[in-house]
């Protein structure tokens, strides 16, 4: 079946990460995000001056209109469309959305989205005594389109006890998960920290980063370098804004992809976007355990497309077949490598809803039962 004319795809991408701030000639956002958009706009193979919209995420900067100012720097017409973003943490995500339905409807052509931030920057000036350079340039005194909700951190009964910071209110939801699923602690903090060594994983293989990856043992444990938060989360497991890192997107649509010539494997088409939103406080949950907003955008997304076939690849050494029978399931894990049966090996059951239904260990012939 053919690819409808309008149907949003990206055709550009860039990250810009420094790691060493030059305290000399400090970078502010305006400046990251610049050269993030020129970036993506090379990776596209387009000229800047096609770009009709371009679109900023909120960040701790202050500017009267990013937008534009990355605009200028750029080439792009001062007739573009400029929006900026209300703050929140799902927002890029939702904004790509966004951007692809304005394509869908015809109400751009080429855009470009940004964000960055040098919070690693303000922290070592700070560090040195020094001020922040002013990020507020000459820009048109017309302010931006606004796209999003307002961002509402609580209540004022959430608020007073700290639960206007995700690092307690995630950590409250995760808890009571825990409990209604009946895991142990030990059991929840393996789980979580083998997922974040996956993050983890993907972060180090990313050539536009620096970063060594982290097993499990190291972000789960405590250390030096590594406190406890907010249980069951570690510094490891915690965002950390304290970087000079900044990412752009080019996004069009596939008419137009195919009149420049972009490679079908320089696309990635927007298929669907759901979202939701839950209750803005978090006293008044009726449960905490259950994340309803998520529920409904996912029955939202299996209503439209069914359910969509996922296949995981996964990097390994461990060779595992699993059997199932009457008295249960038993694994059987072996080394690819030499095919000899590994030990000690932890492997756990999961349910189609990634909730853990059991948990054990390889014996000496690498049966798991």
């Amino acid at each position: 079946m053919p690819v409808p004319a309008r149907t949003p795809v990206i055709v550009g991408r860039a990250q810009i990460v420094d790691t060493e701030p030059d305290l000399d000639n400090p970078a502010d956002p305006i400046q990251l995000m610049t050269r993030a958009a020129a970036a993506a706009v090379a990776d596209a193979g387009i000229d800047a001056s096609s770009i009709d919209l371009v679109g900023v995420v909120a960040g701790l900067f202050r500017h009267p209109n990013p937008g534009r100012a990355i605009g200028d720097a750029l080439g792009i017409s001062a007739s573009a469309t400029s929006v900026l973003t209300t703050w929140g943490g799902n927002t890029p995500i939702a904004f790509v959305g966004e951007l692809g339905d304005r394509l869908a409807r015809g109400e751009a052509d080429m855009i470009v989205m940004v964000g960055g931030e040098t919070g690693l920057t303000r922290a070592a000036l700070r560090k040195a005594g020094l001020p922040s350079p002013a990020v507020i340039r000459e820009s048109p005194i017309e302010e931006p389109a606004s796209w999003g909700a307002a961002l509402t951190m609580g209540a004022n009964a959430d608020v007073a006890r700290g639960g206007e910071l995700p690092r307690n209110t995630y950590a409250v939801f995760d808890s009571a998960r825990r409990a209604a699923a009946g895991h142990t602690l030990d059991e929840a903090r393996d789980a979580a920290a083998a997922l974040w060594a996956g993050y983890s994983a993907v972060a180090a293989a990313n050539p536009d980063l620096a970063v060594d990856a982290m097993n499990a043992d190291e972000i789960r444990e405590p250390s030096p370098a590594n406190r406890m938060v907010s249980w069951p989360y570690t510094k490891a497991m915690c965002a950390n804004n304290t970087v000079d890192h900044g990412g752009a997107l080019i996004l069009t649509t596939h008419e137009r992809a195919e009149a420049l010539g972009v490679p079908a494997d320089h696309r990635v088409y927007l298929r669907d976007l759901v979202t939701a939103a839950d209750s803005d406080t978090f006293l008044t949950r009726a449960d905490v355990a259950r994340v309803p907003g998520l529920d409904n955008a996912v029955a939202a997304l299996r209503e439209r497309w069914g359910d969509l076939a996922t296949q995981w690849f996964i990097v390994s050494d461990l060779g595992l077949t699993a059997y199932s029978g009457d008295d249960g399931v038993t694994a059987n894990i072996r080394s690819l490598t030499s095919a000899e049966a590994l030990a000690g090996i932890k492997v756990q059951l999961l349910a189609v809803n990634n909730e853990i239904l059991g948990n054990a260990v390889s014996d000496d012939q690498g049966f798991a039962r």
